[in-house]
């Protein structure tokens, strides 16, 4: 059975995965309402669409529930800083409750992939265990797990990179190509691992929305397929017509790197992860969806390199 849904709703609609997700329910037609805390900045990611701007902190339960009013399908992009996980949790909780009251009402959770950390075997799908690791790993785990207990879908991502993106292990490597750096990796630069394309990302949550089978299971969604460090230098010195090179960061600089920088030291139990190979089976999600168009690294790479100097040119 497929959906036809009236209205949607963005929640987190603010953070690069919100602001993607709004221009393809736009572009489709889609009646939608964009939700964050900041009205000025709900305002800038409205900019060139047709979407309602709807204030709301989604820590409280009854102004969540205002904004999902009238709404029959709500994909939750919501972010935080590592060190805040629990504020996602905690969220997780309200929209649980919410979707416990309004049976009719379906939610996509956009998400990563730490649910699934510590990795223990590659590719990672579906079947692939959820329990362990650190802190982040679990917080995250844990408002995936509340949200699909009420029958969400949840989308699980591989780290994503594009247009709009703020902070990504790839976009900040690509920041650095353009400002004229050596670009920065955890871990040895001939270490593969497998990146999303933000854009193709959320024209896939909104395929999967259309699903019922969808809801109440874990979707894992697959990049084009690893790529090292060293390559993507390569794709981005041939777009720069320069040379870029890598540079490797093992646990030891990271940790000196950390003694200034609060969010790092947040980020620094997930580490060991991101040093090694990273690579996703995403089988179940073609059998849901079908064919999966995905953007190559060597479209999507001068891409965001261009849209990351536009916006230094700013």
């Amino acid at each position: 059975m497929a959906f036809l849904f009236e209205k949607a709703a963005v929640l987190g609609a603010t953070g690069p995965a919100g602001r993607h997700l709004t221009r393809v329910l736009d572009e489709l037609g889609t009646p939608v309402r964009v939700v964050a805390r900041r009205r000025e900045a709900l305002a800038e990611a409205a900019v060139g669409t047709a979407a309602e701007p709807w204030p709301a902190d989604l820590m409280n339960e009854a102004a969540a529930e205002a904004a999902l009013d009238g709404v029959d399908i709500a994909y939750c992009c919501v972010g935080a800083p590592v060190a805040q996980f629990d504020r996602l949790v905690a969220i997780a909780e309200r929209l649980a409750a919410i979707l416990q009251r309004r049976r009719n009402l379906r939610l996509v959770l956009v998400s990563s992939y730490w649910g699934y950390v510590p990795i223990q075997r590659l590719p990672v799908d579906e079947a692939h265990p959820r329990r362990g690791g650190p802190r982040p790993a679990v917080l995250r785990r844990r408002m995936e797990d509340v949200l699909r207990q009420e029958g969400a879908a949840v989308l699980n991502l591989p780290d994503f990179y594009g247009p709009l993106v703020g902070a990504s292990s790839l976009q900040r490597a690509l920041g650095q190509a353009v400002q004229r750096r050596r670009i920065a990796c955890i871990g040895a630069p001939a270490t593969e691992r497998d990146y999303v394309y933000l854009p193709d990302a959320m024209r896939v949550a909104v395929r999967v929305a259309a699903h019922e089978a969808a809801y109440g299971r874990h979707w894992i969604l697959a990049g084009p397929g690893p790529v090292s460090m060293r390559r993507v230098a390569a794709i981005a010195a041939h777009h720069l017509g320069r040379s870029v090179w890598p540079r490797g960061a093992g646990r030891l600089m990271l940790s000196a790197m950390a003694l200034a920088d609060k969010q790092l030291r947040a980020f620094l139990p997930m580490v060991p992860t991101y040093m090694g190979p990273i690579a996703y089976d995403d089988s179940a999600l073609h059998g849901l969806i079908g064919d999966i168009p995905k953007t190559s690294y060597v479209e999507g790479i001068p891409r965001t390199l261009d849209w990351l100097a536009g916006q230094a040119a700013s």
